[in-house]
């Protein structure tokens, strides 16, 4: 499968099997995601809700980023019996990167305009006597997110199980 083109022509120049091809954008997304969880954890254990936005912008944008160069990548290679035949990704490429940036743009202004709803100077404070504390236990659960989660897992073992098994090689 062609995975890299040359800039100057837009002929692909470099390939890599299927599976290697699945396993490095979902790697750049787990380093993506682990970075992000870090640096949000870090952001609430010092009340910076301003890392809000560049998390979504973060995560919206690469997540369009990866999937549309991942779409750009299989559609130059469909059709093909050869890597070397595959077509060139360029306009996807630059309408991946348009509508990432819009996608980050978009996620950094709703991050914002969350911020400016929810000003800390309004917001209820409550009134702890001294020596003593007050305590709020709580529970939330998403079964759509599970559910999605759940499927995407299954699939991606799928494509794992298929590309060992030689089925990639069509």
């Amino acid at each position: 499968m062609a995975t890299h083109w040359d800039a100057g022509s837009g002929k692909p120049d470099s390939s890599m099997p299927l599976w290697a091809a699945s396993l490095f954008p979902a790697l750049i997304w787990g380093v993506m995601a682990t970075t992000v969880a870090l640096v949000l954890w870090r952001a609430r254990a010092t009340s910076n809700s301003g890392a809000r936005g560049w998390v979504g912008a973060t995560l919206g944008s690469g997540g369009v980023l990866l999937l549309g160069g991942q779409a750009a990548v299989v559609r130059a290679n469909l059709d093909h019996s050869d890597w070397r035949e595959a077509d060139t990704v360029t306009g996807w490429v630059v309408l991946t990167l348009v509508a990432a940036v819009v996608a980050g743009g978009v996620d950094l202004l709703a991050g914002r305009r969350h911020l400016a709803v929810t000003p800390t100077a309004e917001r209820p404070t409550m009134e702890i006597p001294a020596g003593e504390r007050y305590v709020w236990l709580s529970r939330t659960s998403n079964p759509w997110l599970h559910a999605t989660a759940a499927a995407t897992g299954v699939t991606a073992v799928a494509a794992v199980v298929a590309a060992l098994g030689g089925l990639d090689r069509g």
